[in-house]
């Protein structure tokens, strides 16, 4: 059924009837069978029928191959997909996250850190979700006081983070951090304790961010969790 929608859908395209709203079906066609190739290939038609309002999907899209290549470790194609999709949209924080997890998992650390540090220029309210993986960067390099120093520096700058002092519980920091944090979709509502790049809900992508009152955690509830 979705070859034949495909195939319809193509012919129209061919005819350029109805240009925009075809390459609209055709988009989530291939997003649900996940053709990121030829999502793209739609998607960058789309950018020039409908300005710049399809930039952060396409984003998205680059993501998702790199985070395919990553998983094979195919790190020259993650960090070509990464920056890629900041290219497109320099705001992506899932690009960065990306990049930085390819140079750890080389061994980078160093290229790591920096490159996990850009998402407080991005966005800092998702610091939480790298936290972790900067200060075992800095283990691994045997740079513990520089983590201490890094950390305060953060805290000082944005003073919703201080519960990241809060680090000494047998869990690793990534985890006690994260899992503090609730997420809201700004199109539906959908709310959820794990970030998600494409809402569960209404599938919008880069929708669902940190509610903010919830990036500061009561002392109440860190003793619950240590």
């Amino acid at each position: 059924m979705l070859d034949r929608a495909e195939q319809l859908l193509l012919s129209l395209l061919k005819r350029k009837e109805y240009e925009k709203v075809v390459c609209q079906y055709l988009i989530e066609l291939y997003q649900q069978v996940k053709e990121w190739g030829k999502a793209l290939e739609i998607g960058e038609r789309l950018v020039t029928l409908d300005s710049g309002a399809w930039k952060p999907r396409l984003a998205q899209y680059h993501c998702e191959i790199g985070t395919a290549a990553l998983q094979r470790h195919d790190f020259d194609l993650a960090l070509q997909e990464a920056d890629q999709a900041r290219t497109i949209d320099p705001n992506c924080v899932r690009a960065t996250l990306l990049i930085g997890k390819a140079y750890q998992l080389k061994g980078d650390y160093s290229a790591a850190i920096e490159t996990y540090r850009y998402v407080e220029e991005q966005n800092p309210r998702l610091m939480p979700e790298v936290a972790g993986e900067i200060q075992n960067c800095y283990k691994r390099l045997g740079y513990g006081e520089n983590w201490e120093d890094y950390l305060g520096g953060l805290v000082e700058r944005h003073g919703y983070l201080e519960f990241l002092r809060k680090k000494h519980s047998g869990q690793p920091l990534q985890e006690l951090a994260v899992k503090q944090l609730r997420y809201r979709c700004d199109e539906c509502g959908f709310t959820s304790r794990k970030l998600f790049w494409q809402c569960p809900g209404c599938q919008s992508w880069s929708s669902v961010k940190p509610i903010p009152h919830e990036c500061r955690i009561n002392d109440s509830t860190l003793r619950e969790t240590l």
